[in-house]
């Protein structure tokens, strides 16, 4: 298995039969994202903006929950932002969500959607789950895409996309690529304060620190606080099915390299 890291979503991105894309949008897409599915959430369609995000619930025939923000702002008339404490069961449960974000969602949308070559979400607060998937489904190429920051690098997508490497790095069959060890050394440098250290190092998460939104990233920067794999898949992103626990993740790999 060869595990690639995007540290930024600036070149084309495409994939052969047996390669999964995992993107990572830590403040707060891949929260939001996975606290919604968590809570019960039907489905979730992506939008990269307001109005399209409209358009599809005039066209839908089921009743859609508008959620997101632009621009890290909530959107006027939608009844939630972009922040994973909103997505309460009792808001989310059962509901089809169109889902606006600035960088999670228009980088979804450009990746496959199908059975060939997949797509799933992940953060800190899933990261477990993940680690799971990729060994349960053994692709040959895992590429890790951050979101970023308006086309910059953002320093906690790095992180989770370095939680994820440091998962999968000890094994022999894994071959890491330059910008995967470097987001492992990343990762390991924030592990052991990861929301002081987030704090000190993440643009994105000093602002939403200065807008009253702290506590979302108190809450992202918890790992494996869910067990949910967000999946992109024909159009929408759906939770797959999964009765595992998280105990089994080390259980279930090959022996460590000497």
């Amino acid at each position: 298995m060869r595990v690639d890291v995007v540290l930024t979503p600036t070149r084309q991105l495409s994939g052969d039969a047996g390669m999964l894309f995992i993107v990572v949008d830590v403040l707060r897409t891949s929260t939001t994202l996975c606290t919604a599915l968590a809570h019960g959430a039907k489905a979730i369609v992506p939008f990269p903006t307001p109005e399209e995000a409209r358009e599809f619930v005039q066209r839908s025939s089921q009743p859609v929950l508008l959620a997101g923000e632009q621009e890290g702002q909530p959107i006027p008339g939608f009844e939630l932002e972009n922040s994973p404490v909103e997505y309460t069961p009792e808001r989310v449960a059962g509901r089809i969500i169109a889902f606006v974000s600035s960088n999670g969602a228009p980088l979804l949308r450009q990746l496959p959607d199908g059975e060939e070559v997949r797509t799933i979400v992940a953060g800190l607060v899933n990261n477990g789950a993940v680690l799971e998937y990729i060994w349960q489904w053994r692709p040959r190429t895992v590429l890790i895409c951050c979101a970023g920051n308006g086309g910059a690098i953002a320093y906690e997508d790095v992180v989770g996309a370095g939680a994820i490497v440091e998962g999968l790095r000890r094994y022999r069959s894994v071959a890491l690529t330059d910008a995967a060890h470097l987001a492992a050394a990343v990762y390991r440098e924030a592990a052991s304060n990861c929301f002081a250290v987030m704090m000190r190092c993440s643009r994105h998460a000093r602002f939403l620190a200065l807008t009253g939104r702290e506590r979302d990233v108190e809450y992202a920067v918890q790992r494996d606080r869910f067990w949910v794999v967000p999946r992109w898949f024909s159009g929408m992103i759906t939770a797959e099915p999964s009765s595992a626990k998280v105990a089994s993740v080390t259980a279930d790999m090959p022996e460590c390299a000497a």
